[in-house]
């Protein structure tokens, strides 16, 4: 399989006097360009950087032309569809091999957890002066697998980001932390203006969904077994089964899309629910919501619990959504309970919408600060990669 390029010709900005503008290329590595924080992330930083300073391509496996691809073209991104790493792993090498050696990248940006460490062989392998292991979760693999993948990539990289501390120290073990210059916390930071609760959105987009003037819950993210689908149905029946005034609304696409239907029907629930696939208004979405759920198996962080607060949406999530995300009082984390969590949810009802856009920039998730802070720290490793090994 050939690599697929969709992209634009790339071109550098020159200054009128001739100096190049662009001060690094980035190639970052990720398995898809869908509607996934990881991703969604990466579009938020790239809206707010100085593009004059960095430019972004990107590499994702499989044929598949997911939700954000557009945007990240329009905004002059290559974006390299190679083969997939479970169908055609030694193509998938070769194809990732060429991309970064063709590249003349300044930057290489893994952003799958411990299967950043063939990316990051192959980038040292090129001469690619900073290579970043990014870690974004927390991968299951065995003890002895995750022991290998971090010494590969402590070998390979040389410098290491993650969303949070736990998440780092997971992915990359002993070379996170202890004050190292070489560690990054890369926070999941958005606009949180742009998520500020709108009334005549709300009405709109219930209007839209015919959702009525009841109470709304909403679950946001990928279709897929980690995200608990499932349990979350199980709580709108319980909540059902006390008043028929409840609506749930499912955003985002994935493996499971049939799964959730049917059990939505199983269940009797499918005239009350709404699959509505992937959504760019995500905010709108939020407000026209009551209660957000969250009842992830796993999560790097959660940049839609960041979303919710910053629309004042009141969050009950699952306790594997890590403690950076409560920052402010309308998160809630529960066991897994049903019991427990309808109790959650009827509470968090009740309060008053006031956006905790305020909490958020506290706590560095505002993106203007947090892409300035990015910046500052990326020109200082591409001037001078091996400062960031002292």
């Amino acid at each position: 399989m050939l690599v697929r390029l969709l992209c634009r010709d790339f071109c550098y900005v020159h200054y009128p006097w001739g100096v190049m503008a662009v001060v690094a290329r980035v190639l970052h590595v990720l398995s898809a360009l869908g509607s996934g924080g990881v991703e969604r992330m990466l579009l938020n930083y790239y809206d707010a950087i100085d593009r004059a300073m960095f430019h972004f391509d990107f590499v994702v496996y499989g044929e598949n032309v997911g939700e954000l691809e557009g945007a990240l073209l329009a905004a002059g991104s290559r974006i390299f569809h190679i083969a997939p790493k479970k169908d055609a792993p030694y193509q998938s090498l070769r194809d990732l091999d060429a991309v970064i050696r063709g590249g003349r990248y300044d930057v290489v940006h893994g952003h799958q957890n411990g299967s950043n460490a063939l990316t990051m062989m192959l980038a040292k392998r090129h001469g690619v002066p900073v290579r970043i292991s990014h870690a974004h979760g927390y991968p299951r693999h065995p003890a002895f697998r995750r022991v290998l993948e971090q010494e590969i990539i402590r070998r390979s990289s040389n410098l290491y980001f993650a969303c949070t501390d736990a998440a780092g120290g997971w992915v990359h073990g002993p070379s996170w932390g202890n004050g190292s210059r070489a560690t990054f916390i890369m926070a999941n930071a958005i606009d949180a203006v742009a998520f500020s609760f709108d009334p005549d959105e709300r009405a709109r987009q219930r209007a839209k969904y015919e959702l009525g003037t009841g109470r709304v819950l909403l679950q946001v993210g990928r279709l897929s077994p980690e995200k608990n689908h499932a349990f979350a149905i199980d709580v709108f029946q319980a909540l059902t089964a006390q008043s028929d005034d409840w609506r749930l609304v499912i955003a985002g696409t994935g493996q499971l899309d049939s799964v959730i239907a049917q059990r939505l029907a199983d269940k009797g629930l499918a005239d009350r629910a709404r699959l509505v696939g992937y959504q760019a208004d995500v905010a709108g979405l939020m407000s026209a919501a009551d209660v957000l759920l969250m009842p992830s198996e796993s999560e790097g962080l959660g940049v839609v619990a960041v979303e919710a607060q910053a629309s004042g949406l009141p969050v009950v999530a699952s306790l594997a959504v890590p403690d950076d995300v409560v920052m402010s009082d309308i998160v809630f984390r529960r066991p897994f309970s049903v019991d427990q969590w309808k109790r959650a949810v009827l509470k968090a009802g009740e309060l008053p919408r006031l956006s905790r856009v305020d909490d958020l920039a506290s706590h560095g998730y505002s993106i203007e600060v947090a892409a300035r802070r990015y910046a500052d720290f990326m020109v200082g490793a591409v001037e001078s990669p091996r400062s960031a090994l002292q």
